[in-house]
């Protein structure tokens, strides 16, 4: 075997040979960029941004509404039943993230620490219209299915609340890389921090209704359903800038994060029945607790925009920057009412996406 690997290497070598250039012969030389890692002096970034993002993957289906009709086709009488999904869809809101980093003096690298926060909250008011039946969701769930499917025969006001807090923390460590003088390369690797919780909440009205035995009831209803994600683990990215005439650049960012950390669920079912018959109530209230577990939750993220740096002195500067970006932590939500019935588990994304407007100050 040995002998066969010195063959194989002493052809290739002598093919080497055969085809390399006479003298005399032109070589055409491969065309190079220049590599250069900046000699910077050290000096400090602040940063703050401002947020304008949506969670695009957090519907929220609260009610079914349902009509029946009739109808006569010759002699033969049938139904027709309309179904009707009532979703909750969260609107842009305002976060916020800043930063700081330190520029090491002499070799182009950095520390930089970043925080992330963004709140949102989504809410929608359903009125059932005349002639329609309004089911509560979940109607699945064995104990709580009770409370809103029995004994009325269907709501007619409807509150639907969504709220989403997540907070992540990073360190990270680069290298800034100079490509000629028009490309600008910065790789970064470090830690990412990530906390996000969502909730969602339905609450549910009857009119006086009666049931059977001539009882009537009125019927006030809720339930909610949260799921919390803390994790931990590497990150690591790279930062383009393409500079263009001026201190103008176009921008761009792609990171990615592999986090380790638990995963809760719970889930709170309540109702009040009051019977305007006998003059009394019946206080209902389930609460059902998922298993803690511990998950791996994948994060991708990246961002374009327009920059504008603008020198104040010669060791200060201050600088503009608008664009685009995206966020997906891939099953990090377990927000599904099934999951409590059902043998397998029911994850999701969460994802925000938006605009961002970040403000930076230089200083040596």
């Amino acid at each position: 075997m040995f002998r066969k690997v010195l063959a194989v290497l002493a052809g290739c070598l002598l093919s080497g040979v055969a085809f390399s250039g006479h003298p005399g012969d032109d070589v055409a030389m491969p065309l190079t960029v220049p590599v250069e890692i900046p000699q910077q002096t050290g000096s400090w970034i602040v940063g703050i941004e401002a947020l304008y993002l949506e969670s695009n993957n957090h519907d929220f289906h609260f009610a079914l509404t349902r009509i029946d009709q009739t109808f006569l086709n010759g002699m033969a009488q049938g139904s027709l039943l309309t179904h009707h999904t009532r979703a909750l869809e969260p609107d842009h809101e305002w976060g916020v993230r800043g930063d700081v980093a330190y520029l090491f003096a002499g070799n182009g690298r950095d520390v930089r620490l970043t925080w992330t926060h963004f709140h949102e909250v989504g809410e929608e008011e359903f009125h059932n219209v005349e002639g329609y039946t309004s089911t509560a969701i979940p109607t699945d769930i064995t104990s709580p299915g009770a409370i809103f499917m029995n004994p009325i025969t269907g709501w007619d006001e409807i509150d639907a609340k969504f709220y989403d807090n997540y907070d992540a923390i990073d360190v990270v460590f680069g290298q800034e890389m100079e490509f000629g003088q028009r490309l600008s390369l910065h790789a970064f690797g470090g830690l990412r921090y990530a906390d996000i919780n969502t909730k969602v909440r339905g609450t549910y009205h009857s009119p006086l209704q009666t049931i059977s035995g001539g009882n009537e009831v009125e019927v006030n209803a809720n339930f909610s359903l949260r799921s919390d994600f803390e994790g931990l683990g590497p990150r690591a990215g790279m930062d383009t800038e393409i500079h263009l005439q001026g201190d103008l650049s176009i921008v761009g960012m792609f990171a990615g994060s592999l986090l380790v950390g638990d995963q809760d669920q719970n889930y709170n079912a309540f109702a009040i029945i009051e019977s305007q018959t006998m003059n009394s109530a019946q206080v209902m209230n389930f609460q059902r607790q998922l298993p803690s577990k511990t998950v791996v939750v994948p994060e991708l993220d990246a961002r374009i925009g327009l920059k504008y740096v603008h020198p104040l002195s010669p060791r200060t500067a201050l600088g503009v920057e608008l664009g685009y970006e995206v966020t997906n932590y891939f099953n990090e939500v377990d927000n599904s009412i099934v999951s409590y019935t059902d043998s397998m588990a029911h994850p999701n994304d969460h994802a925000d996406q938006g605009l961002y407007l970040r403000f930076e100050y230089h200083v040596a």
